[in-house]
């Protein structure tokens, strides 16, 4: 909520909370996901590829969690997945490479949950299906 309130240095605090907290399940790769954002709207091109880095290694380590049935807001499709990677890259520099091919990607990034039953749904690796732009 730190991140939608504006509060970009709290919301990367509390994202990083989840080692501690051992988090698993869809929100072992949205945290670090939110914490990408959040360092990339302070301008920390460093801790926002980190932070994108930990959310691309959680969601390949992807194991479901008791919590991920509640889905909700914590739920984190591949659509998902790829807009918070763009958003990022976009904030740090909307005209680079990174920001054009991550947008990209959330563009063809299919909308919505997986098939198939939670046990078997996997994050989305946003680096797949991603066209050639620019």
């Amino acid at each position: 909520m730190a991140y939608w309130a504006g509060w970009p240095r709290q919301a990367g605090d509390y994202a990083q909370q989840r080692i501690a907290l051992g988090a698993g399940g869809y929100i072992s790769s949205f945290l670090p996901a939110v914490e990408a954002r959040a360092h990339a709207a302070l301008g920390d091109r460093d801790a926002t590829t980190t932070a994108l880095r930990a959310a691309q290694d959680a969601a390949d380590r992807y194991q479901a969690a008791d919590l991920d049935e509640l889905c909700g807001v914590f739920a984190f499709p591949y659509c998902r997945h790829a807009y918070f990677s763009a958003e990022a890259h976009v904030l740090l520099d909307p005209a680079s490479p990174e920001a054009l091919r991550a947008a990209g990607a959330a563009h063809v990034a299919p909308a919505g949950p997986q098939p198939g039953p939670p046990a078997h749904r996997r994050p989305w690796r946003a680096t797949r299906n991603i066209p050639n732009v620019g």
